[in-house]
């Protein structure tokens, strides 16, 4: 009740701000999205269902017992009826009654915020989804690793010593610091309009510096959440492409609320999210021309730290 009572405010306050951003623009949502929408509203339900299952066979059992105690000859040691089950069987059955009214509230949510697709940013905001989370450098694309030259997938499988090699090989490799290609003497050696050219590119930038992206990114660009609701119902976050907005696959999860503590302490704030001590630094390219936002730093034993 308490929750549903805080998250009832919460999902007033999100409508509100929703009916006064309405731009009156409509978007075409697609199946893999509706998809994942149904996928996570019936997991809940299978829950709920499970625990009922657990809670009946429970107090069958009971009811058994019950039925056999009652019939029979009292032992001869004199040991009384002790249902021990009944101590599982209630419990069982008061997770079903709170996971069945979480559902039925999540249902609502949903229901109130399934017409709404919000445009978000690629990084900060109340909720964590992927693609939602900013993107961090020193990685290359697989295809790049074949360009003449290059050892970063090599040195990334001589470094590989627990095996991991297919989790990264599919998405990006490792820059090597010393790859005549990647590297860093490779980062430092670009004049400033070819580096503002490549700004995008991951192997410029220090594993621990998000990458610059856009001011205004086009529409077609933007990543969003459908059905977005607070607490109860993350939404789903889905990627737009000309009028569509689609999920990824139907297997998505909904994004997660932040939590207070989460914001409170900023990851980027700690030691190892920090850039070197200035007395390395190379020179500092600006990025405007570019249009993108900030200034790269480069470091003379160090990849570029992006500073918005």
């Amino acid at each position: 009740m308490a929750e549903a009572r805080s998250s009832s405010r919460q999902l007033r306050a999100i409508r509100q701000l929703a009916e006064r951003l309405k731009d009156g623009s409509t978007v075409q949502v697609g199946p893999n999205a509706l998809s994942a929408e149904r996928r996570a509203l019936i997991q809940g339900r299978w829950v709920t269902a499970g625990l009922a299952g657990l809670s009946v066979v429970l107090w069958g059992w009971f009811a058994v017992q019950w039925s056999i105690a009652v019939n029979q000859v009292p032992p001869s040691d004199g040991g009384s009826f002790e249902p021990i089950v009944a101590e599982f069987a209630g419990p069982a059955t008061a997770l079903t009654v709170i996971a069945g009214g979480k559902n039925l509230w999540r249902w609502w949510a949903h229901w109130q915020a399934r017409q709404t697709v919000w445009t978000v940013p690629c990084a900060g905001g109340p909720v964590w989804a992927p693609g939602l989370d900013p993107s961090y450098g020193n990685g290359i694309d697989p295809e790049e690793g074949d360009a003449p030259g290059c050892f970063c997938r090599s040195e990334a499988q001589r470094r590989d010593i627990d095996g991991e090699e297919e989790e990264w090989s599919a998405d990006s490799i490792p820059a090597s610091d010393y790859c005549p290609v990647h590297g860093i003497d490779a980062v430092n050696s670009l004049d400033h309009d070819t580096f503002r050219s490549l700004a995008r590119a991951a192997w410029l930038w220090d594993k621990s510096s998000m990458l610059p992206s856009r001011e205004t990114e086009p529409p077609e660009a933007r990543t969003g959440l459908l059905a977005f609701a607070g607490h109860a119902f993350g939404g789903i976050p889905v990627q737009r492409t000309g009028n569509v907005m689609e999920a990824a696959s139907p297997s998505v999860d909904p994004a997660q609320e932040l939590e207070t503590a989460d914001a409170g302490v900023p990851q980027w704030a700690e030691p190892e999210f920090l850039p070197p001590h200035e007395h390395g630094v190379f020179d500092v390219v600006d990025l405007t021309p570019a249009g993108l936002p900030g200034i790269a730093t480069r470091y003379r034993h160090g990849r570029a730290w992006h500073t918005p």
